[in-house]
C-alpha cells in the first residue's frame, strides 16, 4: 500500500488546501488510509490454526522439591558485647519530632546514648526514664 497510500495523502492534501476543509478533512483522510491499508496489507498471511488432536504427553512427573520456611529476621539485633551500640534500646520514633529512628541514621553519643538525626534531641532509650524536652510550639 506504500505507493497507493502516498497518492491518497497527496490528493487528500490538495483537496483540503483547495477547499479549506482542514479539520474534518484530516480525519477523513486518516480514516480512508487506515481502511484501505487494512484491506491491502503487505503482511504475510497468518499461519493456520493448530489442529485439535491428542495433546502432547506431559513431561515425566517430578516430585515437588520441599521448600524450607525462611529463617525469621530479627527486628533489632542484640549486641554481642558492651562496646557496641545498644540498638535494641533505640525507640521506634523520636519523642520530640516524631521522626522514625533507624540505627544507621542516629548519631550515637555512647553505647546506650544517641541523638535524633533530624532535631538533634537526646533519645530516650528503653528503660531510660529521663525527661525529654517537649517539642517547640509555634505561635503565629
Amino acid at each position: 500500500m506504500g505507493g497507493l497510500g502516498s497518492i491518497i495523502w497527496i490528493v487528500g492534501f490538495f483537496i483540503m488546501m483547495r477547499y479549506g476543509w482542514w479539520w474534518p478533512g484530516i480525519l477523513v483522510l486518516i480514516g480512508i488510509t487506515t481502511i484501505l491499508g487494512s484491506m491491502w496489507k503487505d503482511a504475510p498471511p497468518l499461519p493456520p490454526p493448530p489442529t485439535i488432536g491428542n495433546p502432547p504427553a506431559p513431561a515425566s512427573p517430578q516430585a515437588p522439591t520441599p521448600v524450607a520456611p525462611p529463617a525469621p529476621i530479627p527486628l533489632r539485633p542484640a549486641p554481642t558485647n558492651s562496646s557496641e551500640h545498644r540498638v535494641d534500646l533505640l525507640p521506634a520514633t523520636c519523642a520530640r519530632c516524631g521522626a522514625p529512628m533507624r540505627a544507621h541514621e542516629v548519631k550515637w553519643t555512647g553505647p546506650k546514648a544517641a541523638s535524633c538525626p533530624y532535631c538533634g534531641s537526646t533519645l530516650n532509650m528503653a528503660g531510660d526514664q529521663r525527661k525529654q524536652t517537649p517539642p517547640p510550639t509555634w505561635n503565629f
